[in-house]
């Protein structure tokens, strides 16, 4: 028997929690039907070995149960075959387990669907990079049924190697500015003659077929003939019977504009693979000729759940090593006890030792117990008070062991633990085999990368990977003022934790979050004020409960200026619970002490709004609880999937992520955009980069706010039904106009989770890459676009973009000569010149550099014909070297009519001291200092202006400075020149990355170096140029008292 099925690992909206392990992909093929339910919402397993036992969730509410079992299992049988041979014998699926809930074991009468968004197609969510894993395949009824079972399995291949390898599509998507459906091939093209284009597919041999008359070059569909000699790829082509292989190097076309190439940076499909664990097995001739063994397993999805805390009480976890962090642990198992422990969940609780004293060390606190309203108290005092041993060893396959043997075999045991001293008889085998069939999710208590056993940490990773849990942390909070005392933080901590843990192993997964948090926050003064924002997801009508973690009662409360309704009550050791009214927007919460010896931690709890059926989910790319920011060749990136409860995505809304520490804020971007960070635009999951923090390393607590534009909705149909159409995944970014959207208008804000940094910025990280270039002939010239980087990763202004051209792609050559504008990192950037050569294949490639004159990796690469022949067309010329206040006064001289022209000279000769000053005012342009610029503002007001928090009222475009290389030396070089440019200058960038300072402290920002550069003014550009050899230094605005910095600050 299979472990009871466990939610796959997602970070929910309510939990603050500490994930050790990056976020670990669910190892599982998802045959489901949603009604109203999100598809990452199903009830799913995570096994040992997928090609062992691979586990497949079944809904509750699909058609024809019988059917649809007998025919995913025909899939897999179809898929494993395929499997075999693509992978040189090393993988087959051999044996798949069902998870059938009891309401339809029986019988099945209820209607399944498709997917809102992608209708009959096979789906897989892959928001992350080349190489990683993604987060769910989908398979719709109607494509299990209705399929032909040939294509059927090969297209589950195709599928579970996105999923599961993470590399992406090999074919061009019909309209997709990037991915065309045609390109150019470098043999095919010489000069003076008809171009001939290819149909965008990998492929290891010429297909056979023609192109569909009429065509609008190169998005033309190409239709295949009868017979095909092709063996590959199974990432392009896994529909035609004679693929059944992925292309490698020697059939690879690195040059086609394929999302596999941009995302992969043209390294083959087999290249990807084979660095990945599966394809490190030894070839072994895996036979198939059986087909696939099935096991159905049944379950209530209606159950609360089972728990069994594992608790440990050696000398590591005692009071004696520091003052407070049994007793906390024990506190705040008493408080998840009684306030957050769904009533009938079953709930045990054992305490373990040394094992040399077994039995007398391993102790049934008490045994599986229902829970309801009059045991809850009981069970919440069953901890001992204090430990006794003097004893650090621990014997944990023991431990578990004894729950497996005595307790239960079928159940989530949360292993609350320190990660040191572990035995040596403890193996990674014997600590599998004591699980048994329990789910073990280790909670390491408490976590310090000085003092811990890393080999007992991995030790444990493996434990949690191998059962389906994974392992969180509570951090080593000390309190300031003491060295060997630790915080009321790690009180709240850990509570965060164990309501994270039952959250993601719930049974009833469909469920609505039984609360949200909504604010948190720490002070250790007598008097705090808390600003406590309520989004459009809380539920108003009801109090909100705040929790108050404090050594002392506080001697009054009050929230807006007025009273709290309730006075507060002690729940457990030092936390204080109030019910407590709140409005939507921003409160102000009071809290005042007679004392405050150390400090205080407040949390808001909301239950969710009814009738606002959005979904957000956030994760991140690395391990949140030692988080480094400073590795160039690894940035961390955050992402946020917004939908409603169906699966319909949220697109076109404003997202951001929320770092505090302490009260200053940095607010980080994140774009659903197809661009940058972010890999599918338009599918609801919005990425960006963490490249900014306020305060150096620390503790970070993580929020999420998503706004509504004017342009925000929710897209796909809110009755999916069977065999509908849907979109095409996947450019580089799904074309969602043909679906039936409505407007989404809601403002959400909550805690999602806390972050450790360990690795701050010194000096930035280089411009992130460019994956989304495309180009296209503009009459006689070229058009590049992209999404621009920034100067750190995506955030602020790159220094200068470079572009690169070449003829087939072996060499290349820098374009000189170059005028542009740059654009802010995430924002579209267009660049227009004339090519290098016409009637001939021109490959392009883009990196940007920043200020500190670090390099980004190569783009993607476009390609562009321009014909000899083509009508030119003007392009806005950009006048270099000239201010805005000199643009002005050679104004007067244009005058259109020329009998006008004496009277203004002379006019210009009588106020000659006015001619004089537009002169002086050029001059003073050349100058740093507080020298007024673009606008009458000085460099200080700029920078101070361009770091001041945007609200949604008075929301200010930044626009980018225009770069002017040096000239060349070379003659008839392709020069580029500026084809848009935005309005309201920023800033000239600093030369470093800043350091923040509180508005007391602040630094004197001294002079930086000498740098000439061009800022875009709304109509004319200006010059400004810097004059002396030092850094700059930019500090925090002190708009407002929460020190609020925004990402696009430069780095």
């Amino acid at each position: 028997m299979p472990r009871p099925p466990v939610r796959p690992e997602r970070q929910h909206p309510h939990p603050p929690l500490k994930v050790l392990s990056t976020r670990v992909p669910v190892v599982v093929l998802l045959v489901v039907c949603v009604g109203v339910m999100m598809a990452t919402e199903a009830v799913v397993v995570m096994d040992k070995d997928p090609y062992s036992n691979l586990v497949v969730a079944v809904e509750s509410d699909i058609q024809d149960c019988f059917a649809v079992l007998q025919a995913t299992k025909q899939i897999l049988s179809e898929a494993s075959t395929a499997l075999v041979e693509a992978s040189d014998g090393r993988l087959a699926f051999t044996k798949v387990t069902f998870l059938v809930p009891d309401t339809i074991a029986e019988e099945c009468g209820l209607v399944g669907k498709d997917h809102p968004m992608f209708g009959g197609q096979p789906w897989t969510l892959q928001p992350q990079g080349c190489g990683v894993s993604g987060s769910l395949l989908y398979l719709p009824y109607s494509f299990l049924i209705n399929i032909s079972p040939t294509a059927r399995g090969k297209q589950v291949l195709h599928e579970w190697a996105k999923y599961r390898w993470g590399v992406f599509e090999e074919y061009g998507v019909a309209g997709d500015p990037v991915f065309s459906l045609a390109y150019y091939t470098v043999p095919n093209l010489t000069t003076n003659t008809s171009p001939s284009w290819t149909p965008n597919y990998c492929s290891d041999a010429t297909l056979n077929g023609t192109f569909k008359e009429p065509c609008d070059w190169p998005d033309c569909e190409f239709e295949f003939g009868a017979e095909q000699a092709a063996q590959s790829s199974l990432m392009a082509l896994p529909t035609l019977s004679s693929v059944s292989l992925f292309c490698d190097n020697t059939t690879h076309q690195a040059l086609a504009p394929t999302k596999h190439n941009a995302r992969c940076a043209g390294r083959s499909v087999a290249e990807v693979l084979h660095a990945h664990p599966d394809f490190q097995r030894p070839m072994q001739n895996v036979s198939v000729d059986g087909g696939v063994d099935v096991e159905y397993v049944r379950y209530d999805p209606g159950s609360e759940g089972s728990y069994v805390l594992l608790v440990e009480m050696s000398y590591s976890v005692s009071d004696d090593i520091q003052e407070g962090r049994w007793t906390l642990l024990r506190s705040a198992i008493k408080q998840w006890i009684l306030e957050d422990v769904v009533e009938g969940s079953s709930l045990g609780i054992v305490t373990f030792m040394d094992y040399f004293d077994y039995p007398g060390t391993i102790t049934t606190e008490s045994s599986l117990t229902v829970v309801t309203s009059a045991n809850r108290l009981g069970l919440s005092n069953a901890l001992p008070y204090s430990t006794t041993t003097t004893s650090r060893s621990k014997y944990i396959s023991t431990a578990l062991s004894y729950v497996r043997d005595s307790m239960t075999s079928e159940s989530v045991v949360i292993l609350v633990t320190f990660p040191d001293n572990i035995s040596s008889y403890d193996t990674e085998e014997k600590l599998v085999e004591a699980a048994g069939n329990n789910t073990v999710w280790p909670v390491l208590y408490t976590y310090n990368n000085d003092t811990v056993v890393q080999s007992d940490v991995e030790l444990l990773q493996t434990l949690a990977r191998e059962t389906g849990g994974q392992v969180v942390t509570v951090p080593d909070y000390i309190y300031q003022n003491s060295t060997d005392k630790q915080s009321l933080r790690t009180q709240l901590s850990l509570v965060q934790l164990l309501r994270h843990i039952t959250a993601a192993s719930s049974l009833t997964p469909d469920a609505p979050p039984s609360q949200l948090q909504v604010s948190q926050s720490e002070a250790n003064t007598d008097l705090a004020t808390v600003d406590v924002f309520v989004g459009d997801n809380v539920d108003v009508t009801t109090d909100l409960t705040i929790m108050l973690y404090s050594q002392s009662q506080p001697v009054s409360l009050t929230v807006n200026n007025g009273p709290v309704s309730t006075q507060p009550t002690l729940v457990a050791g030092t936390a204080y619970k109030i019910l407590q009214t709140f409005q939507k927007g921003h409160n102000q919460l009071t809290i005042r002490f007679t004392d405050a010896p150390e400090p205080h931690v407040t949390e808001v709890l909301a239950a969710a709004a009814v009738g606002v059926e959005v979904s957000v989910e956030f994760w991140a790319s690395h391990d949140l609880s030692f988080l480094y920011l400073d590795d160039p060749q690894d940035p961390v990136t955050l992402y946020v999937k917004v939908s409603d409860v169906g699966g319909r995505a949220v697109v076109g809304a404003e997202v951001e992520v929320e770092a505090r520490s302490g009260t200053t804020s940095v607010w980080l971007h994140l774009r659903d955009n197809g661009g940058g960070a972010d890999v599918t635009g338009n599918d609801g999951v919005y990425s960006g980069f963490w490249s900014l923090v306020s305060q150096g390393s620390g503790t970070y607590t993580l929020a999420v706010r998503v706004t509504p534009t004017t342009t925000s909705r929710i897209v796909g149909y809110t009755q999916p039904v069977v065999n509908s159409e849907g979109v095409r995944c996947c450019g580089s970014a799904l074309n969602v106009d043909p679906l039936p959207s409505q407007h989404f208008n809601a403002t959400l804000y909550f805690i999602v989770g806390e972050a450790e940094v360990r690795g701050a910025l010194v000096l930035g990280q280089p411009p992130a890459r460019i994956n989304d270039l495309r180009g296209a002939p503009l009459a006689t010239n070229v058009s590049l676009n992209f999404t621009a980087p920034g100067n750190d990763l995506d955030r602020g202004y790159a220094q200068k973009y470079h572009i690169y051209w070449s003829r087939d792609g072996s060499s290349w050559s820098l374009m000189q000569d170059t005028t542009y504008t740059l654009v802010e990192g995430g924002m579209l950037a267009q660049v227009v010149f004339t090519p290098p050569q016409c009637n001939q294949q021109v490959l392009y490639k883009v990196n940007a550099q920043n200020w500190q004159t670090q390099v980004g990796e190569d783009s993607n690469i476009a390609s562009v014909i321009v014909s000899c022949d083509a009508k030119p067309i003007p392009i806005p010329s950009q006048v270099d070297g000239t201010s805005k206040a000199l643009i002005i006064c050679l104004s007067y001289f244009g005058g259109v009519f020329t009998v006008l022209l004496i009277a203004l000279l002379v006019y210009l000769l009588y106020y000659r001291n006015w001619f004089g000053r537009c002169k002086e005012s050029v001059s003073d342009n050349f100058h740093r200092g507080n020298t007024t610029v673009s606008g009458g503002h000085t460099n200080q007001e700029m920078m101070e202006s361009y770091l001041t928090p945007k609200t949604q009222n008075n929301q200010q475009e930044s626009s980018p400075p225009t770069y002017q290389a040096p000239q060349p030396s070379q003659q008839n070089s392709p020069r580029l020149s500026v084809y848009n440019a935005p309005a309201h200058p920023p800033p000239p960038p600093p030369t470093q990355m800043p350091h923040m300072y509180p508005k007391k402290d602040r630094a004197p920002a001294p002079q930086p170096r000498r740098e000439a550069f061009q800022l875009a003014d709304e109509n004319k550009p200006a010059i400004y140029e810097d004059t002396s050899n030092h850094n700059v230094t930019v500090s925090d605005t002190d708009a407002d008292s929460s020190n609020t910095i925004y990402d696009t600050a430069y780095g």
